[in-house]
């Protein structure tokens, strides 16, 4: 209720425009990813198992390095595969695809992509959806782990190390549950 609607428009209604068109452009410059997809949770694990409606991710991770998702430091002995759980908030009714990118640094030239495994996305569950991509051929080394959309848009990520283990007795896993 003011005497200049001139000043009302650039107070509030010119400014909230901005904001839009600046999102919008972000999106279609494939910047930022749609809305409706969001990583709740990502990590490594040495087996990932369904029970139900419950999901067993099984790893060697210390309880006091309670900051990491999984192994991030992850131990491997031959024929172990590196699994990567994600969960990703998607609305009830939505259908699309995610792609799991792996990528190994080459200390040779960089950020080096090796796989990347597709992920069909449908429904919505109050969790966040759940999938799980592995792998089993690589070698030791820094790693990451890109969650995109099927245009190429990033998700999340995840960055672990691979260490080979040369140890020859039985190994123990702890287990969490989502």
């Amino acid at each position: 209720w003011t005497h200049d609607p001139g000043w009302t428009f650039r107070r509030a209604v010119a400014p909230a425009l901005a904001i839009q068109a600046a999102l919008l452009g972000l999106y279609f410059l494939h910047v930022v990813p749609p809305v409706p997809l969001s990583l709740k949770w990502i990590g490594i694990y040495h087996d990932v198992q369904r029970d139900g409606r419950e999901v067993k991710l099984m790893h060697q991770k210390p309880i006091w390095r309670f900051w990491e998702h999984g192994d991030q430091v992850f131990k491997a002995r031959p024929g172990d595969r590196i699994h990567c759980f994600v969960r990703i908030f998607a609305p009830r009714n939505f259908k699309d695809a995610v792609k799991v990118r792996w990528a190994w640094n080459n200390p040779k030239g960089g950020w080096t992509a090796t796989d990347a495994i597709p992920l069909p996305i449908s429904g919505g569950q109050e969790e966040g959806w759940r999938g799980v991509a592995w792998k089993q051929n690589y070698t030791p080394g820094d790693w990451k782990v890109n969650v995109e959309t099927a245009d190429g848009r990033d998700i999340g990520n995840i960055r672990f190390t691979v260490v080979e283990d040369e140890g020859t007795e039985p190994r123990e896993f702890y287990e969490d549950v989502k």
